[in-house]
This record gives C-alpha cells, sequence and structure tokens, in this order.
C-alpha cells in the first residue's frame, strides 16, 4: 500500500497517519483479512520510516437498524464484527508500540450529496444521525474504556 508519492515525502513527516478500511473499501467482505492487512500495512511504514504511527480512519457503514444473522456489508453486525477484528490488530501491533493512536471514522453518521455509492448519506458513524447509539457504539465504548485502564 505504499505509493510511490508517500515514499518519498515521509522521512519528512513528525507523525505518519494512516486511513484504511480494511473489510470495507480494501477486501470488502473478508472480515478474517483484517488482522494480517493492519500488521503488514502498519510494520511496513514503521521499518520504513520508525516514526510514530496514528491509525487516522478505519471502519464500516451499517445502516441503523440493519441486522443480518450471519453478519453481511451494512449491517450493524458487520460494523461491529469489522471493529472487534481491527481492535484485535491494533492490540497486536500497539504491544509491539508499532501505533501510536488510532480514531475511528466517524462518531455519527452525516448527510452526503446524492450518490449510488451512498444510500441517504454517510452511516460509518457509531451513532446514528440522531445520535442515536448503534451496536457499535458499545464495541467502540468497551475499546476506550479498555484503552484507558491499559494506560496505568
Amino acid at each position: 500500500m505504499l505509493k510511490l508519492a508517500c515514499r518519498r515525502r515521509g522521512d519528512l513527516l513528525d507523525i505518519i497517519c494512516i486511513n484504511r478500511y480494511f473489510g470495507w473499501y480494501i477486501d470488502t467482505g473478508y472480515l478474517e483479512t483484517i488482522n494480517h492487512s493492519w500488521v503488514f500495512e502498519v510494520n511496513n511504514w514503521k521499518l520504513r520510516y520508525n516514526k510514530p504511527i496514528i491509525v487516522s480512519e478505519y471502519g464500516a457503514e451499517a445502516l441503523p437498524g440493519l441486522n443480518q444473522d450471519p453478519s453481511h456489508v451494512f449491517s450493524e453486525q458487520y460494523q461491529q464484527e469489522l471493529l472487534k477484528q481491527t481492535h484485535y490488530a491494533f492490540d497486536i501491533l500497539r504491544k509491539t508500540h508499532a501505533i501510536t493512536g488510532e480514531m475511528i471514522w466517524n462518531l455519527a453518521d452525516f448527510m452526503t450529496a446524492d450518490a449510488v455509492t451512498r444510500v441517504v448519506g454517510n452511516h460509518k458513524g457509531v451513532l446514528t444521525r440522531n445520535r442515536q447509539p448503534k451496536m457499535a457504539a458499545y464495541i467502540l465504548k468497551n475499546r476506550y474504556e479498555n484503552l484507558e485502564k491499559m494506560k496505568d
């Protein structure tokens, strides 16, 4: 994933921020690839530049109230499972000090311009547009509580 332009400019950065959507835009529907993809991607950046790395975007869309068992893309269950897999990968990367931070995209759903790739807006939030929690909100809440405990 290291693009040529990035490889030429990474040495000028103080912090490297990575926006990736493994299991969503990359390998859509294949949750089992998330761990390997994150570890491979981050370790390549770390090996090349040895600078602090923050994951500045990750996530998946979930249409509020869409439930599928087994999970399927755009379902709340899929968003939950993707976050669990991603956080598992982040825990591995934190143990080796490969990442220093993470930030989900996005806190809440929001409206976008009409497009065939968006069903009435962007639904990557863990909250609806009306700020009601989706199932993934509880995964993220648990994540941040666990990260807080790890500081002690």
